[in-house]
């Protein structure tokens, strides 16, 4: 039960903190009163871990068995922290845009060869779950060191 209220926090958008309000614990309260509700450390820590895991892999088993092909795509762009990071993702006629993964980039610098590098080991890491030569295209944004990749 902890895990379906962590995923209705993840899914409503909501502060991890909401199941700590008096007015959520009196809800949850009057449906079952022998409830067990999460705090909100273990919502935004181990729940969160264990969500994100599942949806992974429901996300590679879509892939594996209903679609022939999927393209990936790389985005650069910088966090508030002018961080660099780097989304990666998956999308495919009927699955839509499926987000794969995040890469914090840190210090390294982001050249073509690197970029290219880490796009060959990443589109190898999709294959792997997903199966050999199933990723048929790869797109990137227009900063100069994406399009010499």
């Amino acid at each position: 039960m902890e895990m379906r209220i962590a995923n209705f926090v993840y899914e409503s958008g909501s502060a991890f903190r909401i199941v700590e309000l008096p007015s959520f614990t009196f809800m949850m309260n009057g449906a079952n009163p022998v409830l067990t509700i999460p705090s909100a450390k273990k919502v935004g820590d181990e729940l969160l871990t264990a969500s994100f895991e599942q949806h992974t892999e429901k996300k590679y088993l879509v892939m594996q068995k209903d679609h022939a092909f999927v393209a990936v795509a790389f985005d650069g762009w910088s966090n508030l922290k002018r961080e660099k990071m780097i989304n990666v993702v998956a999308s495919s006629p009927n699955m839509g845009v499926v987000h794969i993964k995040m890469i914090a980039v840190g210090f390294d610098s982001q050249t073509g060869k690197y970029i290219d590098r880490l796009m060959i080991r990443e589109i190898g890491e999709l294959e792997d779950v997903i199966g050999p030569g199933k990723v048929a295209s790869c797109t990137t944004d227009n900063a100069g060191n994406m399009e010499k990749a």
